[in-house]
């Protein structure tokens, strides 16, 4: 049987449950559970599988026992709330590495909330078996799980009783693409170019691993030439650079730049399959052999991976002749791939439209001074673009049973991977608590309505206020101070020219008025249109506006 099947497993309460495996064709096999009894015939190609009946939530662990030509017995097994946790790294990040981590490993002790985590793997056709097994959370369990999944179980243990099992399957740097069956990119002629990565891939996998010793060797001699010439003399350079920002910390001035290396970093060569931006191979890997595992839902950080590089998706580019089209623009296309990829999850597990709560994008790199950020520098060049990657993250809020954590505010410039995991589980707890739970809390931050314009202003209205829009800093911040804001920043207003000017914003009841001097007759507002924007608007409850814009114009 899969891995997933084990002691201490958390089984979905309140839903049928299917068991299955693999045994010798037409072999009968006999699974009892809570009093029920099902039998099968293994399939010629050695597949079974049995549906036990709904069970409940129950005082004490229970056995399952599977019976065929041989006998496996699962013991502590408990009923309660299914959660797959998965991404790229941000949904990846140990507990241990968290801001606050140490204090929430040490009171990590709690037999009612389990985690499994399915080891990283890359496979080009769908995989039957894995593995892993469950562990009871504890200090040592915690410290290495997801820190988002570890807080979101831990508020959803608080807030419900319920017990709770988290399945971690995540994968640093992985695109959206990696994590879809081959059958739900070959549903729509516009992710074509994924289908041809994905047949070249594996139709040159042989003569890929044949030359991949010599480009790895090629790697670690660049590469050690560069920490030699570059490496080394900037991690000086650093050093010197954080004690002059702890400098000007204490004493209020402004921070220094960062320096940036002479050169940049030599890129490792990408393994012979693709790794983890190649198409299919983790949702075959890592995806395909939980399934049909009952579950309550997905909590789901990602989207780094697809933003806005020209042929980011095409590991393919580094080799000669090959014939995929790079010329794709990901954070475009991040609006059908995401909804594509919840659907297909759907239609897999054959659920229905289980819930899906995922993350939108932290802040991230080195703020701008323009009142928005465009597709192309003025070079000409392409930006990342992450503005209208979380737009294309937003769009799936209009799929049944999905629901979106901000994080714009909780980012960190210089990195990727801010620290605060604790107010984005927080976050994602919310929507469980609300949407699926039916407790009375405000789930969201203040989401844009509609707009109306008045004179040389514009009126902006919102749901999710709560218990009143409000000026307010973010929770935590990457170099510890926290300066309390009087104004209303991030909003960027413009007219039919489209050319933007930062806005004056002011709160009027659970409306904000928008406007600037520069823009006689305004036609729209953006907010929070940058890599890592500053906008501050808060409802009361503490949770942050999404990055919205009233225009609909194609993306420039």
């Amino acid at each position: 049987m899969p891995a997933i099947f084990g002691d201490h497993m958390v089984m979905q309460q309140g839903t049928s449950l299917p068991i299955w495996g693999e045994a010798d064709p037409g072999e009968r096999v006999t699974v009892k559970f809570v009093g029920q009894q099902a039998m099968t015939t293994a399939r010629k190609d050695r597949q079974w599988r049995v549906n036990l009946q709904t069970v409940y939530l129950r005082s004490s662990p229970d056995v399952l026992m599977v019976d065929g030509k041989n006998h496996l017995e699962f013991s502590d097994v408990i009923m309660g709330d299914v959660w797959l946790c998965s991404g790229q790294s941000n949904m990846a990040f140990p507990l241990r590495e968290a801001d606050g981590g140490e204090t929430a490993i040490i009171h990590a002790e709690d037999g009612q909330l389990r985690f499994f985590v399915v080891p990283e793997k890359q496979a080009f056709q769908p995989q039957h078996q894995m593995e892993g097994s469950w562990e009871r959370c504890s200090p040592e369990a915690a410290a290495g799980f997801s820190a988002i999944g570890y807080f979101f179980g831990r508020d959803l243990r608080m807030a419900t009783g319920m017990p709770v099992g988290l399945i971690g399957s995540y994968c640093g740097g992985s695109s959206a693409q990696a994590w879809m069956s081959l059958p739900a990119l070959q549903q729509s002629p516009s992710f074509s170019h994924y289908l041809a990565e994905y047949y070249q891939g594996a139709r040159d996998f042989s003569k890929n691993q044949d030359t991949y010793s010599q480009r790895k060797m090629d790697y670690e001699q660049e590469l050690a030439a560069w920490e030699e010439q570059v490496g080394t003399p900037y991690q000086e350079e650093l050093a010197t650079w954080k004690l002059k920002c702890k400098e000007a910390c204490s004493k209020l001035w402004a921070q220094p730049l960062k320096p940036d290396p002479l050169s940049q970093k030599p890129t490792p060569p990408l393994p012979p399959d693709g790794g983890v931006t190649a198409p299919t191979l983790l949702f075959n890997a890592m995806i395909a052999p939980l399934i049909p595992y009952a579950m309550t839902g997905v909590i789901w950080y990602q989207g780094e991976s697809n933003e806005n590089r020209k042929s980011q998706h095409s590991w393919m580019a580094q080799f000669e002749n090959n014939s995929v089209d790079s010329t794709v623009f990901s954070v475009f296309e991040y609006r059908r791939l995401f909804q594509r990829l919840i659907r297909s999850w759907r239609v897999a597990w054959g659920e229905g439209p289980f819930p899906f709560y995922f993350v939108s994008l932290a802040g991230f790199r080195k703020s701008t001074f323009d009142p928005v950020e465009m597709l192309m520098d003025d070079e000409g060049g392409l930006n990342p673009c992450w503005a209208w990657l979380r737009e294309g993250q937003a769009v799936a809020l209009s799929l049944p049973e999905t629901g979106m954590a901000v994080a714009t505010d909780i980012g960190n410039p210089n990195d990727i991977h801010p620290k605060d995991k604790l107010d984005v589980g927080r976050r994602l707890a919310l929507l469980a608590r609300k949407n699926l739970y039916g407790q009375q809390v405000v789930a969201s931050g203040p989401t844009y309505c509609s707009m109306k314009q008045e004179e040389k202003k514009i009126r902006l209205t919102f749901n999710d206020v709560g218990k009143g829009l409000t000026v307010a800093a973010p929770p935590w911040r990457y170099d510890g101070t926290i300066v309390m804001p009087l104004s209303l920043q991030g909003f960027a207003i413009a007219g039919d020219d489209r050319h933007w000017y930062d806005a004056v914003a002011l709160i009027e009841g659970s409306d904000i008025i928008v406007s600037s001097e520069f823009v006689l007759k305004p036609t729209a507002v953006r907010y929070n249109w940058k890599d890592n924007p500053t906008g501050n608007l808060y409802n009361k409850e503490g949770l942050p506006a999404a990055s919205f814009r009233t225009d609909l114009d194609q993306p420039k």
